[in-house]
This record gives C-alpha cells, structure tokens and sequence, in this order.
C-alpha cells in the first residue's frame, strides 16, 4: 500500500509541475524596458555609433520598470534574445537571463546583457537587430524590445 502512495503523489508531483510549465504567459505594456546604452565591455562608456567589434561582446544596459516582486521583495526575471543579421539569419540566445534582481533605489531593475558576437555566428559586418523577451516570471507577464548595432573588424 505504501508503494502506490508514493508511485500516486510522484505522479501527482508530474502532472502539477508539467501544467504549471504549461501556464503562459500575457503580453503587457505595464513591464517597461528603458534602453540606457549599449559598450563593448561591461565597464565600458557609451558608444553613440553602436560599432562592436566582430567576435568581440554587446553589452547593453537596461532600467526595467513594472515588475512584480516576489514574496522575498526581489524581482525575477527571464530574458531571451536574438540577434539578426541584415540577411535575416538568427542567432538565437535563450535564457540569457534567469535570475533575481534586488531593486535600485528607484524600485527599478537594472538589467545588463551581455550578447556574445561570435565570428560563426555573425559573418557580415554591418548592421545587425536585437530582439529581447523580458518575462516577469512572478506576474507571468512579458514584453519586448528592440534596438540596433553595427559590427566592425
């Protein structure tokens, strides 16, 4: 009797984690993503012609306003990316985000992302697109964003 308990509530334990997983979630415009800048490193100043070097790192650096805190007073969320060549070829980063955030004096997330260029990924120098998917795991919300740069030798 003992081992159906137990083969039952790990059964259980699959089922309500597998429709949890399912549970999507909404598009907002509530999550607000404030585009602060974009560098070649993470200590790195501002670049105004977005110019990044061809197997070198995107960082760029985000305010994140309207999320949810959770239980702890913290944020947590998930971001993906991608990055489009001009060509429309993707280079797909899931996940490059899934942490939590303690908010700033604001009670604002600051979000950086640092996007790897690599050389096989990335072939032509020009202009490429960023694609983010913020998700706010706690309201089960999400919003996107898009911004720009230019790779170079």
């Amino acid at each position: 009797m003992k081992r159906f308990k137990v083969i039952f509530i790990a059964v259980a334990i699959l089922v309500s984690s597998s429709l949890i997983a399912k549970k999507k979630f909404e598009k907002t415009n509530y999550i607000r993503i404030k585009f602060i800048s974009i560098s070649d490193s993470i200590k790195g100043s501002n670049k105004k012609d977005r110019k990044i070097p061809l197997g070198g790192t995107a960082v760029l650096k985000f305010e994140i306003s309207g999320l949810k805190k959770a239980k702890d007073g913290k944020f947590k969320i998930q971001v993906d990316v991608v990055v489009r060549e001009s060509t429309r070829k993707n280079m797909m980063l899931n996940n490059l985000i899934d942490k939590s955030y303690t908010p700033n004096k604001s009670g604002k997330a600051d979000v950086v992302l640092e996007i790897p260029i690599k050389k096989n990924k990335i072939r032509k120098r020009g202009k490429h697109f960023i694609y983010v998917t913020l998700r706010d795991l706690v309201a089960k919300k999400f919003n996107k964003y898009h911004t720009w740069f230019r790779t170079v030798k």
